[in-house]
């Protein structure tokens, strides 16, 4: 692939994809023949060893799975609280040692009522914010997850954040589109 298109950017994903023997080495070797790396993660097998050999390479963007930072919120995800704090306390270590960091979260039935939360908790790394991505729940299982039409004004309120929030948040546009789903029954454009 690199001899033929020649990508710019490569995206590394799983399952898990720190958990995969030498993956670290593997990232070591393909990160300086791409502009950008992108390794997506529950964030759980971040050690501080790997995340300081990904802050050495200069191009690395990290991103973790996350529906909330509160637990409530994020307990489709995890199953205890003190792996959520685990989760927490590496996105930390992530955004302290300077990685760029993309949060995917799911808005779901439970999350969903701590998105205003989790846009201020994200806000609140002022020299290296991680940017949020809230996307609707998914997949064969999704009507048991789904957010219920009383719970749309949570999403819509996200456009009510954007001004103070735009370096946390998607652009307006993606903001639009997703309110859109929710309030039009789903997806209205390609």
């Amino acid at each position: 692939v690199k001899q033929k298109l020649s990508p710019p950017l490569l995206k590394l994903t799983g399952g898990e994809i720190f958990i995969i023997k030498n993956i670290m080495e593997f990232i070591e070797k393909v990160a300086p023949l791409h502009e950008a790396v992108i390794v997506q993660t529950n964030g759980l097998p971040l050690t501080d060893e790997k995340i300081d050999r990904l802050a050495r390479l200069g191009n690395i963007t990290v991103q973790i799975s996350l529906d909330s930072s509160n637990y409530q919120g994020n307990s489709y995800r995890v199953l205890s609280e003190s792996i959520h704090e685990m989760i927490l306390e590496r996105i930390n270590k992530v955004v302290m040692a300077g990685l760029p960091l993309e949060i995917y979260g799911v808005m779901n039935n439970r999350s969903v009522p701590h998105f205003r939360e989790f846009v201020t908790w994200c806000g609140r790394f002022e020299k290296n914010t991680p940017q949020l991505f809230p996307f609707p729940v998914r997949g064969p299982d999704s009507q048991k997850f789904r957010v219920g039409e009383e719970q749309f004004w949570y999403v819509d309120d996200l456009l009510t954040m954007l001004p103070e929030f735009s370096h946390v948040l998607p652009p307006k546009p993606y903001l639009d589109r997703l309110c859109s789903f929710y309030n039009d029954g789903g997806r209205s454009w390609r």
